[in-house]
């Protein structure tokens, strides 16, 4: 990716792809320059949405009372900012001066990743007497399913999307805040209203309803191109701008991408960079064709793998779903859980089952107990729910797809409040470097083990407690409440427990890490085992990695830079499936 200047400074850029042919990346560039226009550099390149065509209005419940917020006190540096922001505003007529009102709300100020304020408004009252706008937002998943394929994908974002939305007139003087030098409302629709992302998705939808689904994808203000060959790319682009123009919409230069054959679609969702643009590890399916369906189901969680198969008899996985079963659920019998699997696999991949033959493989009698003409209760709901769809069970003959169904439902965390897990630490020294070695038992089998190398010199005591606390912080993370934790060292486990001082000022900070961990848990023991009883936490700490033991295991290897005491712990993660 590389910057395009489409204006007269060196400020005015967006971005391509630096690898186009040189054909299609020149008519590219002179397509981005000509339609210079359509970027937003300031907030005074935005003309704004016609009203005439969409605004933003405040359904609010007539029966709620109108709330005046008291205003909150501030630093002087906060003010100060608050003031130059509402400068902006004013000089962009994004607001306007109201001195009289019935609803009032305060200012607060939210840093943002780059270290800038940004300046928000607490509608919280407000949005609570406001009903929820039930018009729908696109599927994401359907989003990433269409999009996948394409050659050349080309990604747009709307700058300061809501703000190109008036609101309407009689609602502005409901969105009023406070601020040390006076009240302002907003002329334009502001981020913090509840129904602002319904109200831009609804005009997205109006402005784009002969695009989307064949040239593009909107997600509320992101915008995807999708382009299967290179010579549509200009004249795609080329009727998507268009359309920007005559709807006077606006575009961030600074967040679009033109025919990337990599990028990221919605940035809060990271891993759909990886789904969209490189050779998917989930396949994409072909219309019309048979896809399959494996079920599987443990005391706790239910998952469900939908493959496909191609000529070779090949089995790609197509999407992985789970689900952790609630306190009713998990009492179901198995042949319940299994038919409530297929439930969930038809909810949640609907658009799947609307599309295709679907064939479950299952050597459970599913198909017969549904089919059952005596079916009573919630069996003989999810019957009638599943029937609307082209639904073919047959047995199952295939050992991989149903090992990654029951690996998911395996590593489907559900609530541990209840269940007692075990740790297993061990830390060593030498004269480079330390390690750690920790193994967290569940009771349903599940092993994770992490292999932790330092890159900063321990003791024998230090590198003791390091591995503890890497340990608590592992449990932590699953969510576990009642620990039992096992440890050869004998001078770490008689502090803890009290029975011996710390005098060491190093071992102390460790100690009251600790402690303050142990706050987390439910109930936390921790005991002296002999070294023979600790082997494979021991040997862990030693090596970066081992042969695994067996069962269903989850083996983390870390390096750790520095100690929990001093610094935040910079880390490099590596997760790996380690079966036997």
């Amino acid at each position: 990716m590389e910057k395009l200047q489409i204006g007269p400074t060196k400020e005015e850029y967006t971005f391509i792809n630096r690898n186009l042919p040189y054909d299609f990346k020149e008519d590219l560039s002179q397509l981005l320059k000509q339609n210079r226009d359509l970027f937003a550099f300031t907030p005074a390149d935005m003309p704004g949405i016609n009203p005439d065509l969409m605004s933003h209005r405040l359904a609010v419940d007539p029966k709620a009372k109108p709330v005046a917020q008291r205003r909150r006190k501030m630093s002087p540096d906060r003010a100060a900012e608050i003031k130059r922001q509402v400068k902006a505003l004013l000089e962009a007529n994004f607001i306007r001066e109201l001195p009289y009102t019935t609803w009032l709300a305060n200012v607060v100020l939210v840093k943002k990743s780059n270290g800038k304020w940004r300046m928000c408004v607490d509608y919280t009252d407000l949005n609570k007497a406001c009903p929820k706008d039930a018009f729908p937002l696109p599927n994401i998943d359907g989003l990433v399913d269409t999009a996948s394929g394409h050659r050349y994908l080309s990604f747009m974002d709307a700058y300061s999307g809501y703000n190109q939305i008036l609101m309407h007139r009689p609602d502005e003087e409901k969105i009023v805040f406070i601020t040390p030098d006076g009240t302002y409302c907003y002329t334009v629709m502001p981020f913090s209203l509840k129904n602002a992302g319904a109200t831009y998705q609804r005009l997205v939808n109006k402005i784009f309803q002969n695009l989307s689904g064949s040239k593009l994808e909107v997600y509320i203000d992101d915008m995807l191109a999708k382009i299967e060959s290179g010579e549509q790319l200009i004249n795609d682009l080329k009727v998507i701008m268009n359309t920007l123009r005559k709807h006077q919409m606006r575009l961030n230069p600074a967040k679009c991408a033109f025919g990337m054959e990599a990028g990221k679609f919605l940035g809060s969702f990271q891993h759909f960079k990886r789904v969209l643009t490189e050779p998917p590890i989930l396949a994409k399916h072909q219309t019309g064709e048979t896809l399959y369906l494996y079920l599987s189901i443990t005391e706790e969680a239910l998952a469900a793998a939908l493959i496909r198969e191609n000529e070779k008899k090949e089995q790609k996985p197509v999407y992985f779903i789970s689900k952790v079963l609630q306190d009713v659920e998990t009492r179901y019998s198995c042949l319940e859980k299994l038919a409530f699997a297929l439930l969930t696999a038809a909810r949640r991949l609907r658009q799947y089952f609307q599309a295709h033959p679907m064939t479950v493989r299952t050597d459970q009698v599913v198909k017969q107990v549904l089919q059952k003409p005596d079916l009573v209760g919630r069996m003989l709901a999810w019957s009638i729910e599943v029937s609307q769809f082209q639904i073919k069970l047959e047995p199952q003959n295939a050992i991989k797809a149903q090992a990654m169904a029951d690996f998911i439902a395996e590593m489907t965390l559900g609530k541990l409040t209840s269940e007692s897990w075990k740790l297993h630490v061990d830390g060593s020294s030498n004269v480079t470097y330390g390690g750690a070695g920790v193994i967290l038992e569940s009771q349903n089998g599940i092993t994770i083990e992490q292999s932790v190398r330092y890159e900063f010199p321990v003791s024998n005591n230090q590198a003791e407690y390091e591995a503890l606390l890497a340990g608590l912080a592992l449990a932590r993370e699953v969510r576990a409440k009642i620990l039992e934790v096992n440890t050869d060292s004998h001078v770490v486990s008689s502090q803890i427990n009290g029975d011996y001082q710390t005098r060491d000022p190093l071992l102390q900070q460790y100690l009251a890490k600790v402690n303050k961990l142990k706050e987390g848990f439910e109930h936390v023991t921790i005991q002296h085992v002999p070294r023979e009883r600790n082997a494979r936490a021991d040997l862990l700490s030693k090596l970066a990695s081992t042969k695994p033991g067996h069962g269903n295991k989850l083996l983390i290897q870390e390096v750790v830079k520095s100690p929990f005491v001093s610094t935040t712990t910079n880390a490099h993660l590596t997760l790996s499936n380690q079966g036997s």
